[in-house]
């Protein structure tokens, strides 16, 4: 199971990937847009595997969208500057349903599930091998066509307002479909039960990041990640005030970074040796 690490391209975060060599890194169009921006944020250090997405989801939350056409030069120009230790996927440019923050109807669903579909189709034609993603709530016909179309790598992505029993239910369904049979990819899926009940290909996560945001910072123990919190009022404040005070040399988002960095890597490599124990094992691209 490969962990990508999701970022924004951000200076300080780089300077902790150089030092701790993740090997799965995931960047979406939404933050970075040209390739220039790609050079430079990869400039001393290129992951073994590197995952761009569409970032539909950002845009969509925010009423607007992201053009097909201007997607699909940024991954081509990405295709021309990627160094040959590197292996990048793209993910198909989803179509969401409705409006952010209404619930969207039936018909609504199954209309973003063709569109979504018909991108992926114009994607392929131009060579690009998109990693097409089916959502919690879409009919599972779509899931069976996937697999009919004889598609290679999947993304599963379960619905962010559902609680963790209807993810459960939904991955279940999911994996009783494709079981073993394709590569898998789960769209933010790291807690402790996902990475360890499924046997998804690759994940993704921002959580990692979540100590130098949020001062929670993730540790891994007990073949799980769990989040410290800064309860004492003063330790919290102070976190605050510091990171606020060398805005420059960001020392303690750098510290915090490095601590959920190595926090996934952790989970990482356990989880793999778990699924190896089962006799699952990914180590191809």
């Amino acid at each position: 199971m490969k962990i990508f690490l999701a970022f924004g391209g951000q200076k300080q975060v780089m300077q902790c990937f150089e030092e701790l060599k993740p090997q799965h890194l995931l960047i979406s169009f939404a933050y970075v847009k040209t390739v220039n921006e790609i050079q430079k944020i990869f400039k001393n250090y290129w992951p073994q595997d590197l995952l761009i997405d569409s970032g539909a989801f950002s845009v969509w939350t925010k009423g607007n969208e992201i053009n097909l056409k201007n997607y699909m030069l940024f991954c081509k120009s990405i295709q021309q500057i990627v160094p040959k230790s590197t292996y990048v996927r793209f993910v198909n440019l989803d179509v969401l349903p409705g409006k952010f923050g209404e619930r969207p109807t039936k018909q609504q669903r199954e209309d973003s599930a063709q569109a979504g579909w018909a991108n992926m189709i114009i994607m392929r034609q131009e060579n690009l091998l998109p990693i097409h993603v089916f959502h919690q709530h879409e009919d599972f016909k779509w899931l069976k066509t996937m697999l009919e179309f004889g598609l290679d790598y999947i993304g599963l992505s379960p619905a962010n307002d559902s609680s963790m029993k209807e993810k459960k239910t939904f991955l279940d369904q999911c994996f009783s479909i494709t079981k073993t049979n394709v590569k898998t990819h789960g769209f933010a899926v790291t807690s402790h039960n996902q990475v360890l009940n499924y046997p998804f290909y690759s994940v993704d996560s921002s959580s990692w990041a979540a100590g130098a945001i949020y001062a929670r910072t993730p540790t891994f123990k007990d073949g799980r990640i769990k989040m410290y919190a800064y309860k004492d009022k003063k330790v919290l404040s102070e976190f605050l005030a510091n990171t606020k005070k060398e805005e420059g040399l960001m020392t303690n988002y750098v510290k915090h970074y490095k601590e959920g960095i190595r926090a996934f890597m952790q989970l990482e490599a356990f989880a793999n040796q778990v699924w190896e124990k089962r006799g699952i094992k990914h180590n191809d691209n």
